[in-house]
């Protein structure tokens, strides 16, 4: 199955999350891909004491669960699907998905420009040659 977007933002951490709010909001309607950790590290944390806006501690998990909530409300939409290839070397970028330990149940992402977190993962993957390409890296 093929299905094109005008956004698609990789990761679904604090940075994915608060990359979709503004986009969302301009009726553009980001598709976020989860990956393996949906909610990013951020979900194995205890206390976040230093987040904006919170006057007191906040568990990590319940953070992510309140920007998820925020971002759905503005209209991002999710899959939790873990990323098996993309190919951002000319528009519309491809991004193929399956579900884990799934590889019959692909499908396959085109969008106009992507958002994506970099981390050890896609920097082995040498995603960092597609810079200044309609690619923004948060």
């Amino acid at each position: 199955m093929v299905i094109h977007n005008k956004l698609i933002i990789i990761g679904s951490g604090p940075a994915g999350l608060t990359s979709s709010i503004y986009p969302a909001r301009g009726g553009i309607e980001p598709l976020i891909i989860s990956g393996n950790e949906p909610g990013g590290k951020l979900m194995y944390t205890t206390e976040v004491e230093n987040f904006l806006g919170f006057d007191q501690p906040i568990l990590g998990h319940t953070l992510i669960e309140k920007m998820r909530k925020q971002a759905k409300r503005f209209g991002s939409r999710f899959v939790n699907k873990a990323i098996s290839s993309a190919d951002f070397s000319s528009k519309p970028f491809r991004v193929k998905c399956s579900c884990l330990n799934d590889n019959l149940n692909k499908e396959e992402y085109f969008a106009d420009s992507s958002f994506y977190k970099i981390n050890r993962r896609f920097l082995a993957l040498s995603f960092v040659t597609y810079l200044n390409r309609a690619i923004s890296f948060i």
